[in-house]
């Protein structure tokens, strides 16, 4: 990478980024405001709003990738995702080219959500779930994109891509098999 950037370069007022702070096999990364989760004690949704909608769509991206994931796991207590973890990862120049790949990852992501509920001592709260899982392919062509970045050798991405493929993937994995 000829010049090295972390969200802190790309934070503004313009476009939004909305992450879960506690991610279990999959960092939820989302591109618009999570449905549901208004309650101030559930929520663990927070955002971070960029310069342009192009970086925000990145940071989503980045987030919801395999490449910022194995680097959580490597990096962090691998339970509490916090501005600290995300600032600590580097990446180069922004591509304004994944509009694309932004819109077909919401589109998966609005399309298999579930409605849920719970209950708590605050009281009762629904919220749309959402699978990153159900957009693998999609996010292994943003992986790929990031190799390239980061200059990864075929082995590097591979490994990337089929990083804890297993846990993370469960049910589908053996669905995409058959």
């Amino acid at each position: 990478m000829k010049k090295e950037y972390n969200i802190l370069n790309v934070i503004g007022n313009i476009g939004e980024t909305w992450y879960h702070d506690g991610p279990t096999y999959w960092i939820r990364s989302l591109p618009f405001k999570p449905e549901g989760n208004e309650s101030e004690k559930s929520s663990h949704y927070h955002c971070i709003r960029a310069k342009t909608l192009e970086n925000s769509f990145f940071i989503t991206l980045i987030l919801a990738s395999t490449t910022f994931y194995s680097f959580f796991k490597s990096f962090s207590n691998c339970r509490d995702l916090g501005l600290d973890s995300i600032n600590s990862f580097k990446f180069g120049i922004v591509d304004v080219r994944l509009n694309n790949i932004i819109n077909d990852y919401e589109e998966i992501l609005r399309t298999t959500s579930k409605k849920c509920s719970r209950r708590y001592k605050s009281g009762y709260i629904e919220y749309d779930e959402y699978y990153p899982a159900k957009s693998k392919n999609l996010l292994d062509c943003f992986d790929s994109y990031l190799s390239i970045m980061y200059e990864f050798t075929e082995e590097e991405l591979d490994f990337i891509v089929n990083y804890d493929i297993k846990y993370r993937m469960g049910e589908e994995l053996n669905n995409h098999i058959d």
